[in-house]
């Protein structure tokens, strides 16, 4: 009941880029009907591509957390300990328990942001490669330049990559001078990338 009780106050946004992987986080929502649940859990992974959440058919990166999201609660907001949102709650693995996924929030805010200003949400950057991580020969498990890079494994026809002369066995290192550090981060970086 609202009556009475005077404005509400909005949950601040946190800055998703500061998230690490075992920070802990709240996810709220109503799971299966039950209003006004929270779980508790952790930061598992940063860089989830979408392949592995599950939607292989869209770009974007996830991070994964223990928290229970469950229909109900995905849509809703993933807190960190400082009471800011950082993530939305999004899907969950089909096959385990307590697997769960969210965009991170500054992801969230840019297509918010585009959406407000430009009437439509912005294409995800594209580059058309395929890549795999740079191990120092097949079946290694060592990287290469201390895990620095990615191998590109193949190249679309007519694709942003393939226009800028890039070809299979290449091997990236940076994007916008950031170093790649494996083939989900690449993918997280060109999501994020303002083109």
């Amino acid at each position: 009941d609202l009556s009475g009780g005077g404005p509400l106050t909005c949950a601040p946004f946190g800055d998703s880029d500061d998230v690490e992987v075992g920070d802990w986080v709240i996810s709220l929502g109503a799971p299966f009907g039950l209003e006004a649940s929270l779980t508790l859990g952790v930061i598992s992974n940063l860089q989830r591509s979408a392949s592995q959440v599950g939607i292989p058919e869209k770009r974007a990166v996830f991070f994964q957390t223990d928290c229970a999201i469950n229909p109900g609660n995905s849509g809703g907001p993933l807190i960190n300990e400082f009471g800011e949102i950082v993530g939305i709650n999004t899907a969950v693995h089909a096959d385990g328990e307590g697997i769960g996924f969210a965009l991170p929030v500054n992801l969230c805010l840019k297509v918010v942001h585009a959406l407000i200003h430009h009437g439509q949400a912005p294409m995800p950057a594209y580059l058309g490669l395929q890549t795999t991580p740079n191990y120092t020969s097949r079946g290694s498990t060592t990287p290469l330049n201390s895990g620095i890079g990615v191998v590109v494994a193949s190249v679309s026809p007519h694709s942003p990559a393939a226009a800028a002369g890039i070809r299979a066995q290449d091997v990236v290192t940076h994007f916008n001078s950031i170093p790649v550090l494996n083939p989900n981060h690449l993918q997280g970086l060109v999501v994020q990338a303002d083109v």
